[in-house]
């Protein structure tokens, strides 16, 4: 599934080597949205994998930025019991100041990082 976040970036956090062939880059942008005439804060985490991370070198925090991202559930057994799990994958990223957005291409690939 697919979604958009436009907000303001609260958190940008260094690089996570994972393994070898797998790294990520988390960061939170909050978007406001208003209900009934009452704004709500939505701070959405979100992560950048791979040879992607370095797209948030450009992105400041407090910057109001656009992203495209697409949400993936996942789940996994433990002690018999199943859990399950969500990670949103940015694959886009434009500061709303006139900069120029960074692509980023979709996570592919049958094998999900978690």
């Amino acid at each position: 599934m697919k979604t958009e976040v436009t907000g303001k970036v609260l958190i940008i956090n260094e690089l996570e080597q994972i393994s070898d062939k797998f790294c990520k880059r988390s960061f939170v942008v909050e978007e406001e949205n208003e209900i009934n005439g009452q704004v709500y804060l939505n701070p959405v985490k979100m992560t950048m994998v791979n040879n992607n991370c370095d797209k948030l070198d450009h992105i400041d925090h407090g910057d109001t930025v656009e992203v495209k991202a697409n949400v993936r559930g996942f789940s996994w057994e433990k002690n018999g019991q199943t859990y399950y799990g969500v990670d949103v994958q940015a694959w886009y990223i434009k500061k709303l100041d006139g900069n120029t957005g960074q692509d980023v291409p979709e996570y592919e690939g049958d094998d999900l990082p978690f």
